[in-house]
């Protein structure tokens, strides 16, 4: 046996032939109920396991044998395998353990939720630096608002920029109130599913995760740095959009949705809501990101359908016959395209919702076959009308494959259209409001908030604010809001 000093503490650094279990064993850390509570399920055998991101043999409880065993697991994102069982990050905390014996100790993590716990043990001090690292990225971590400092409110609802106090890195935070998804758990459901994409997936038209934290009455969920603006309310504040910029972004929402159906997802609430239009330079350079993916195992139609205008309810929805859920991504971006190219505001900046907005916009299948009738009088151009015949096709089988539609005629002639035309002029609408990244370290750090930061509703269909405490003060590191374990990969939240 070898024995490695390390500072105060030591750790145990053995062959495979040493039984590094006893020590795990011998001691009386742990409590028999505190063992047996184990937040490990059966892993459904509809799972198809992915390349993982690490694999080692690890000291785990095992039940069967009431004991601590060597076992072989594997960490996916957001989900950590071992044999038939497996458990969801997103759902736990994270603590570091260990049990000393001694000139001996065993260090390892300790994964909780309000099913239970699960410790891992681990042989080396490489795995141990390893698997922390990783399952910090999944797992909620606390005292958010110690480690960092909410600067400024952006145009998105509840999104806001932020600084990590320790190095005056810049941060985007969106963060919602616990007590929302009391009152509809089904929201929380929906959410967690966005976040589980965000970590396991990466897409120009995804924002790039980063973590989770949780407090007594918040959830905090943090990207890497991003400002940007919901296209409808740019289109209120007056933005004009020409046909090639309105096909660059029609592009890309067909590139990502064939880039979810690919992973067995769907988006389901494509509206110029859920568009964000990140702030660039000029238009050739035009980016955009969806948020609020309605994306569950089993969809609940109702529910959708109280969430959707009813222009972006297809017809097999209306009917409650959603036997294709991909399909509902490609209607939806065809109402999005048709809203693009004949939407203009009443008043310009004008505050009403976007549902009131849309009232007296038709989109309909028979609609553009009379604006195809009349194509010398249409805003359309026929090659739109081609396109938008595809995406809106009433019967869901009939909707052209989204390969297929990527090399339309239309998005052909507008590239064309756009490379003699040359580079765009700046777009004024997208002026930077917030513009932190051209401040320096010691700008950033020093400034502070002058209005007092507060938290929308999340079931809201407006920006009123519902007035909050500070959120720049101390944190209580209690956690009160405990969320159980994803379920046949569905979720829900509970208060212990």
């Amino acid at each position: 046996m070898q024995i490695q000093k390390r500072k105060q503490n030591t750790f145990i650094n053995h062959n495979s032939t040493y039984d590094f279990g006893w020590l795990l064993n011998f001691t009386d850390a742990f409590s028999k109920h505190e063992l047996q509570q184990s937040n490990m399920k059966q892993l459904p055998k509809a799972f198809v396991q992915n390349d993982f991101l690490l694999q080692s043999e690890i000291y785990i409880y095992n039940l069967e044998q009431e004991q601590f065993v060597l076992q072989k697991l594997e960490l996916y994102p957001n989900m950590i395998i071992s044999d038939n069982l497996f458990l969801i990050l997103s759902t736990c905390t994270i603590q570091k353990t260990k049990i000393e014996y001694r000139e001996f100790n065993a260090q390892g993590l300790k994964l909780c939720n309000q099913l239970g716990q699960t410790y891992l043990f681990f042989i080396t001090l490489k795995d141990l630096t390893n698997w922390t690292k990783y399952a910090k990225k999944f797992c909620k971590l606390s005292n958010f608002l110690q480690k960092y400092t909410i600067k400024e409110r952006t145009n998105v609802p509840n999104v806001f920029a932020c600084v990590k106090n320790k190095n005056n890195s810049v941060y985007t935070v969106n963060i919602f109130r616990l007590q929302d998804f009391d009152k509809n758990p089904s929201l929380y459901e929906q959410l967690m599913n966005e976040v589980n994409i965000l970590m396991s997936l990466k897409h120009p038209c995804l924002l790039k995760y980063c973590s989770l934290y949780e407090d007594q009455q918040h959830l905090y969920i943090l990207y890497e740095y991003w400002v940007g603006d919901p296209l409808y309310k740019l289109l209120e504040q007056g933005l004009v959009l020409n046909s090639t910029q309105i096909s660059n972004i029609v592009y890309q929402l067909i590139k990502f949705v064939k880039f979810l159906h690919k992973q067995n997802l769907y988006h389901a609430q494509i509206t110029p809501q859920n568009i964000i239009l990140l702030r660039n330079a000029s238009l050739d350079q035009l980016q955009i990101v969806l948020i609020n993916f309605a994306y569950r195992e089993e969809i609940g139609v109702v529910q959708l359908i109280k969430k959707l205008p009813k222009q972006w309810i297809p017809p097999e929805m209306q009917l409650c016959n959603v036997q294709y859920p991909q399909k509902i991504d490609q209607f939806q971006i065809g109402c999005t395209l048709f809203y693009l190219c004949v939407y203009k505001p009443v008043i310009k900046g004008s505050c009403q919702s976007f549902s009131k907005s849309i009232e007296n916009i038709d989109i309909s299948f028979l609609r553009l076959r009379q604006e195809q009738a009349l194509s010398e009088k249409s805003i359309l151009s026929l090659s739109q009308i081609d396109l938008l015949q595809y995406l809106i096709q009433p019967d869901p089988i009939k909707r052209k494959d989204l390969q297929e539609l990527s090399n339309h005629h239309w998005f052909v002639n507008e590239k064309a259209k756009f490379k003699q035309i040359g580079k765009q002029k700046l777009l004024p609408s997208l002026r930077t409001i917030l513009e932190i990244r051209e401040q320096s370290s010691m700008e950033v750090k020093l400034t502070r908030p002058t209005q007092r930061l507060s938290i929308a509703s999340i079931e809201s269909d407006d920006d009123e604010d519902i007035n909050l405490q500070d959120l720049n003060c101390s944190e209580n590191n209690h956690l009160t809001d405990i969320i159980s374990i994803l379920n046949s990969q569905n979720l829900s939240v509970h208060k212990c």
